[in-house]
């Protein structure tokens, strides 16, 4: 899906599964120079298997408009923000704990 976040368009893949409010979380991350891509299979095993699954291109990267981030310190702020916003667009999704993995 893609989101209108911070002036930006920035694609996150959910595994085609909406999100539920009572099931775990999971963030996905990619590395330097990939895209969320890297994660697709992993998206969808867990998608489909009782998880929320973010997995989004971040800035300058894949389908997300906008410069790269030039630190891992603002890829951490951009990603707690993400998270605090995409918990707004799902009926009180809890984002409060999430587990990560990532490159």
């Amino acid at each position: 899906m893609i989101l209108e976040f911070k002036n930006e368009a920035v694609f996150v893949s959910t595994g085609g599964v909406d999100w539920k409010p009572e099931q775990p979380s999971v963030l996905l991350l990619h590395g330097a120079g990939l895209d969320r891509t890297t994660w697709t299979l992993f998206t969808r095993y867990f998608a489909r298997r009782g998880y929320n699954v973010l997995s989004p291109d971040f800035p300058g990267h894949g389908s997300s408009s906008g410069a790269p981030l030039p630190t891992i310190e603002a890829m951490a702020q951009w990603i707690n923000a993400l998270l605090d916003y995409c918990a707004t667009l799902s009926n009180n999704l809890s984002l409060d704990e999430v587990r990560m993995a990532g490159h």
